[in-house]
Parts: structure tokens; C-alpha cells; sequence
């Protein structure tokens, strides 16, 4: 396949000036829905090119956030990671260690126990040096209010079609309405969760963002959403989440 067709030829040049070393071959890899994948061959062997297309409802600087977030795992000995290699000035790419793995399209008992752990660590950074620096997380619920603002908001994005009409009329809107009289009192007067109940997460955790290793051991990618948030949400998210 054409190397063009992959990597525009502005971008290439950008990158390469960036690692200051000269991309061989290109090749597709595991492009997300909020970003572009490739690997890239050099001289320092394969390497993950991530670039992030701009989103008009996303002005958060997330490969900035991913940067920070990889160095900052790794740096406490997280290796379950990619290791981050270098950045774009202007923050529109980022490269890092080519992980070898397939996707997790069915998991284990063990790889639960993985992800686990991995999380467990995550959260026990929260205390070390440098995690105050993090920006909450995309997506973060830290009050009631947030949590049904972002409720409504993802229902106005719905399209309207009979039968989820049908189901938010006669099911959603009222089981919605009671939750918000149940809380009127944390509605109408807000208050953040505490800074000692929250932690840092990888927002939008779960398999679909894992590479299953040869050996069976896991790596997390996808870190542009990492900061700050209710461990609570976390796990609803892994739970919850269409792609597990």
C-alpha cells in the first residue's frame, strides 16, 4: 500500500523532524473513533504513531494528556503501558512504543484480575508527586448536578426514533424525574465530591482499549481522557460500556 495513502506527506514531515530520524515504511494499526493509529518503521525499530484528528465537540489538548499520562505511569513503574517516545510541539501527534498484541474480544478470569490490578495501581498514584497536575477527566461526574446535566445532554444528542422515543417517555424521563426529586436538595445546592474520594483514572477503560501480549500479559492504550474523577463512574464505565 502506498505510504501516502497511510500518512499524508505533511504529517510524515512533521514527524519525522519530531524524532529526527527517517520513517521507512508505514503501515495501518488500531484506529479508534477520536483518533488515527499507524505503525511507523525507523531506525529504532517499530514505533505507534497516534494523531488526533480535531473533534468540533472535544477542544480538550488530548494528545497533551496522553503524553503526561503515559510518562507519568511509567515513571512510577507502570509498565502495562506504552512507553511515550515524543510529541508535536503543536499537539497533534504523538509516538510511542509499538506494542505487539491482539485485541481482547473475549476475556478471561485472569484478564479481569489484570485489569484489576492495573487499576488498583492507578489509583494508588493518586497521592504521589505530580498527580495533582492532572485536569479531571473527561467526561468527570463530581456532583449530582453534573451527573444529570450529562444525562440530558446525551439525550438531546439522541435521534428520534418510535421506539426509544416510546421507552424514554414511558420508562426513562420518569425514572429520571424521581432520581432528580430524590436529590432536589443536592440539585439545588451543589457540592463537588471531595477531593479525598476522588482518584486518577484512564477514563474509557475496559478490553476495548487492551492488547493481549503473546505471553498473555495486558497493555492499556488509550490514556487522552486520563485525570481526575469518581472511582464510582469508573467502574459503572467499565461495566456498562457497550464494547465490553
Amino acid at each position: 500500500m502506498n505510504d501516502n495513502l497511510i500518512l499524508e506527506p505533511g504529517l510524515r514531515a512533521r514527524v519525522e523532524r519530531c524524532l529526527g530520524e527517517t520513517i521507512q515504511s508505514v503501515s495501518p494499526g488500531c484506529s479508534g473513533a477520536n483518533s488515527l493509529v499507524c505503525r511507523i518503521e525507523t531506525a529504532w525499530g517499530p514505533l505507534a504513531l497516534k494523531s488526533y484528528p480535531e473533534l468540533s465537540a472535544d477542544d480538550r489538548p488530548r494528545a497533551q494528556t496522553e503524553w503526561a499520562a503515559l510518562h507519568f505511569l511509567r515513571s512510577q513503574g507502570l509498565t502495562a503501558v506504552p512507553a511515550p517516545v515524543a510529541k508535536d510541539p503543536l499537539g497533534n501527534f504523538l509516538v510511542m512504543e509499538w506494542v505487539d498484541g491482539a485485541p481482547v474480544d473475549r476475556h478471561s478470569k485472569d484478564e479481569l484480575i489484570q485489569a484489576a490490578d492495573f487499576l488498583t495501581a492507578v489509583f494508588a498514584l493518586s497521592d504521589a508527586a505530580g498527580a495533582e497536575g492532572f485536569p479531571p477527566a473527561s467526561g468527570a461526574c463530581l456532583s449530582v448536578a453534573e451527573i444529570i446535566r450529562q444525562i440530558e445532554d446525551r439525550i438531546s444528542m439522541l435521534e428520534p426514533v418510535d421506539l426509544i422515543a416510546k421507552f424514554l417517555e414511558q420508562q426513562f424521563f420518569p425514572a429520571l424525574d424521581a432520581a432528580k426529586t430524590q436529590f432536589r436538595d443536592a440539585l439545588d445546592h451543589p457540592e463537588v465530591l471531595a477531593r479525598s474520594l476522588r482518584r486518577l483514572i484512564p477514563a474509557d477503560f475496559g478490553f476495548h482499549n487492551a492488547l493481549r501480549r503473546s505471553d498473555g500479559s495486558l497493555v492499556f492504550i488509550d490514556f487522552d481522557y486520563f485525570g481526575w474523577d469518581d472511582p464510582v463512574k469508573l467502574t459503572a464505565d467499565f461495566i456498562l460500556h457497550p464494547a465490553m
